[in-house]
């Protein structure tokens, strides 16, 4: 997300992703959150979440919604809500 955002600070950039000094599109951000949930929930012996808040901002950028987070009408709510704005504040 901070790709997408531009907010990553350059200390943090590490990994082929963040070599570039480009921001990431919101196609290759979302698809790049959809792989890695696909690899911790599919490919660990565990499934591994992000934190609820990190999906909560998931769910109002990119209107993906966990697995986790199926049933839970908060995060339906979200992903409904910012799909049919067409300004996303990303600022909180």
């Amino acid at each position: 997300m901070q790709l997408y955002q531009g907010t990553l600070n350059p200390q943090q950039q590490n990994g082929c992703i963040a070599q570039s000094n480009q921001q990431l599109s919101q196609s290759q951000a979302l698809e790049l959150i959809s792989g890695a949930n696909f690899y911790a929930t599919n490919m660990l012996e565990r499934k591994l979440y992000p934190p609820r808040g990190q999906r909560r901002r998931v769910a109002q950028i990119f209107q993906f919604i966990y697995e986790i987070d199926a049933s839970d009408a908060e995060m339906q709510k979200l992903a409904t809500q910012s799909s049919n704005n067409s300004l996303i504040d990303i600022s909180k």
